[in-house]
């Protein structure tokens, strides 16, 4: 008995010890390693060596998933938090290397000049100044609410304390590389020289377009070459590249017969038999009904909407046909989108609406009341009187008051809320608007706050209520069993050795084709979110060839692996219509050169039948000429040749080039070049927005995501 009691008090201990060795059993040592490697275990990547925790990445993605209140996918999330911590170690390790620390009392100081902080009412004292004894009282609350056991405010108060950190981390270090730019006067001169000095002089143009392209050879060996050379610009990460055949589980001809019978059928008078009463009855049809809004409750797919509906309200074919029927007309069936229906006028007339501009002042507690705002309900009705007083004006400008002073959305658009029927604003609002003249100013008191308000304009539009027998046209049983047959049956196909664009011609199916699929990805090019086709295109065992059937929102994909590139240098397929003109014009460069025989420009342009054209007071900062567009190189050349040389062979973006300076006219010497020494500084600076991407590139990252996502 004290055997078998030893024994189950270490059961756990032996499980695992059992299973470890029947794991060393069938794995090789190389795998023994992996599983014992914790960098791949706990670690999500790497960033110049440090790991990033694979626990801190989830539960950062979870929180954010919350955030969004689900209006965020898995992938979006996990992006946008890797993307986050990738960032952070790379700053972390450059604040490290410049000896910058942010402490406890940076950042205490930074969130207590928070405008939230600073005007947030529970951080007032009895005089409504800030106190920050106050914040501390909040802030200890809600640490003593999390240990028993609320912790939500906690968490997020340590967020955004982290994010006040990280953000003054950033700023901090930007500075300190901002102090390091700077531009030297005689930097200003250049620049003040370069965008200033013009150039006189003449050119003759061999354009590539006289070589037809047809002409020229590129074989996969030189495109290889090419990109050996450049393996930095033609580095890749893993791809896979599918076909697909999707199967739409949508209604066929026939189901859509069926549904407008049946609409047919409730159209007309007809007994039916009731089994409460276990009679046959008459049922009136809705052609002839007297009460058509509890018929279309009672046999329609959609109830009926008892408001009125307007021109602008529907878009389809149908729309002038409804509203020339009188009232207890009829109309249909017809098509609305994914529904077959018939429709009945109720009532028709004319509705008023009304164009309105506002200014909002809120106050504390009123409703959607911005937390920044911290007067009395009196103290803004004493405002909102105020700015009453300067509207009715003689020819006061409502709208820039409401920019100025209106505290909602609408004070962009100079308080403008547009038209607007009765009933869609609060009843205080909505009286004042429809029980006064246009022109008339007013205040009114909604729980929003005062609203000082101005009737724009007034105008009527013809109104209907309609009562609509729908139907939604949906495939049937046999619809739906038909179209999985055909999915199985061409995945079986592809299974059993068949050639899939073999399959769709003979069966008339759309082919699409994705390529460049990477690890990460979400999308699908026209699936949208299918991750799950995704992660099979990247199964470790997955072969090209291999195909498989997947179940998709209202249909089904056969799609096939037809291409899978390793992570490193570009395969030449993927990238041969990237490179492949960049050596044709080359190529065209190197025939052109050698037809620019002849010392003058006139001989060369004599020798290719083509004429000597004229440059005029051209610069550097604004290299184009004229009939020819954006020529760079060419524009150099001429700035540093000579008066009265011929250059030769200068390769351009439309041609080959020969030119000829005729002169230069250089500016007026500048007493000081100060001006231009700090617009260069600007320019300089203006590049702090490229910081993080340098450090990134400059880092070795490496992402093990896929190995868990």
């Amino acid at each position: 008995m004290a055997i078998l009691s030893k024994i189950r008090e270490r059961s756990v201990f032996l499980i695992v010890i059992i299973g470890l060795a029947l794991f060393a059993f069938v794995a090789s040592p190389s795998d023994i390693m992996k599983f014992f490697d914790s960098s791949k275990v706990h670690a999500i990547g790497e960033v110049n060596g440090e790991d990033l925790s694979r626990e801190d990445f989830a539960n950062q993605v979870e929180n954010y998933k919350a955030n969004y209140g689900g209006n965020i996918s898995q992938t979006q999330a996990m992006n946008a938090i890797w993307e986050n911590m990738v960032s952070e170690q790379i700053f972390k390790t450059q604040l490290e290397k410049a000896g910058i620390v942010i402490g406890e009392k940076d950042v205490w100081d930074a969130i207590v000049s928070l405008p939230a902080i600073q005007n947030g009412q529970l951080f007032k004292n009895e005089a409504g100044l800030f106190d920050e004894d106050k914040l501390k009282e909040y802030i200890a609350s809600l640490k003593e609410s999390a240990e028993v056991g609320d912790s939500a405010g906690w968490a997020e108060w340590l967020r955004t304390e982290k994010s006040i950190r990280v953000n003054l981390e950033r700023t901090t270090y930007s500075n300190l590389v901002s102090v390091g730019l700077g531009a030297t006067l005689k930097e200003g001169e250049r620049a003040y020289m370069f965008s200033n000095t013009k150039i006189n002089g003449q050119f003759v143009q061999l354009p590539y377009s006289s070589i037809d392209d047809k002409d020229i050879t590129i074989t996969d060996d030189e495109i290889k070459k090419y990109i050996s050379k450049r393996q930095k610009e033609f580095k890749v990460e893993e791809m896979r590249d599918i076909k697909y055949v999707k199967f739409d589980i949508k209604a066929s001809a026939a189901d859509e017969k069926a549904i407008r019978d049946e609409i047919y059928y409730l159209l007309k008078d007809r007994e039916e038999y009731n089994a409460s009463s276990k009679t046959t009855e008459f049922v009136e049809g809705f052609a002839n009904n007297t009460a058509p809004k509890e018929y279309v409750n009672k046999y329609s797919d959609t109830k009926f909407r008892d408001q009125f509906i307007f021109k602008g309200d529907l878009n389809g074919s149908y729309v002038d046909s409804l509203f020339n029927l009188s009232t207890g007309g009829m109309y249909g069936p017809y098509r609305d989108g994914n529904e077959l229906k018939v429709s009945k006028i109720v009532e028709k007339k004319e509705v008023p609406s009304v164009s309105a501009s506002h200014i909002l002042i809120s106050f504390v507690g009123a409703e959607r009341a911005n937390p920044s705002v911290t007067r009395s309900k009196e103290e803004a009705q004493v405002k909102a009187n105020e700015l009453l007083t300067q509207a009715k004006v003689a020819g006061a400008d409502f709208a820039s008051l409401a920019m100025q002073n209106s505290e909602d959305g609408s004070a962009q658009s100079g308080g403008s809320l547009g038209w607007f029927k009765e009933g869609d604003m609060v009843a205080e609002f909505n009286d004042f608007s429809f029980n006064n003249a246009k022109g008339s100013i007013g205040l009114v008191e909604t729980i929003f706050g005062y609203h000082v308000i101005k009737i724009d304009d007034k105008k009527s539009d013809l109104g209907i209520k309609v009562a609509t027998l729908s139907r939604k046209v949906l495939p049937s049983e046999e619809t739906e069993n038909l179209i999985f047959e055909n999915a199985e049956t061409f995945a079986s196909q592809l299974a059993e050795g068949k050639d899939f664009s073999t399959l769709v011609n003979e069966n008339k199916y759309q082919e699409i084709l994705v390529n460049d699929l990477k690890p990460l990805d979400e999308f699908v090019m026209g699936l949208n979110s299918q991750r799950q086709i995704v992660l099979w295109a990247f199964e470790k065992d997955n072969k090209v060839g291999n195909s498989r059937r997947f179940d998709i929102e209202q249909g089904y994909v056969v799609a096939v692996l037809v291409g899978k590139t390793p992570a490193g240098l570009a395969p030449v397929a993927k990238v041969s219509d990237r490179v492949k003109p960049i050596l044709i014009k080359e190529k065209k460069a190197a025939i052109l050169k050698e037809k620019m025989s002849g010392t003058t420009l006139d001989a060369i342009a004599k020798a290719n039948k083509t004429i000597v054209k004229n440059i005029a007071n051209i610069t550097q900062e604004s290299p184009l000429l004229e009939g020819v567009g954006y020529e760079p190189a060419v524009v150099g050349a001429l700035a540093v040749s000579k008066a009265g040389i011929v250059v030769k062979g200068i390769q351009g973006n439309q041609g080959v080039y020969a030119i000829s300076v005729v002169n230069t006219e250089v500016p007026a010497a500048l007493p000081s070049y100060e001006v231009n020494r700090k617009n260069e500084l600007r320019k300089l600076q203006s590049r702090g927005g490229q910081l993080y991407k340098a450090l990134k590139d400059a880092s070795d990252i490496k992402d093990y995501r896929t190995n868990v996502y």
